[in-house]
């Protein structure tokens, strides 16, 4: 959680893994690129969640380039949960740096 990885680094496709425990059952469980719902998984009424999600969008279609204080380009996820009795959690996010 709240990570820096290079690009370089990931040996292929970019998986996001996501295991949930709530503390009430989970509505939804949705994945987020650069502010940016990608990926929604419906809860059924759970307590705990697992699942993995692969995005096959190209690295440079998606890139942040230019913005203040990152000189390389980036993309960003992270893991949004919303549960029944309407509280919300969310996972820092993990950033993929263009090195």
């Amino acid at each position: 959680m709240g990570s820096e990885v290079p690009l370089q680094d990931i040996p292929g496709e970019r998986v996001v893994a996501v295991e949930v425990s709530g503390t009430a059952p989970i509505e939804r469980v949705e994945v987020v690129r650069n502010n940016a719902d990608v990926h929604t998984v419906a809860g059924a009424g759970r307590l705990d969640l697992a699942f993995t999600w692969t995005d096959e969008a190209p690295f440079g279609d998606l890139a942040i380039v230019g913005a203040p204080h990152a000189p390389e380009p980036f993309v960003f996820y992270y893991v949004r949960v919303t549960q029944t009795d309407g509280h919300l959690a969310w996972a820092s996010p993990v950033w993929i740096v263009g090195r």
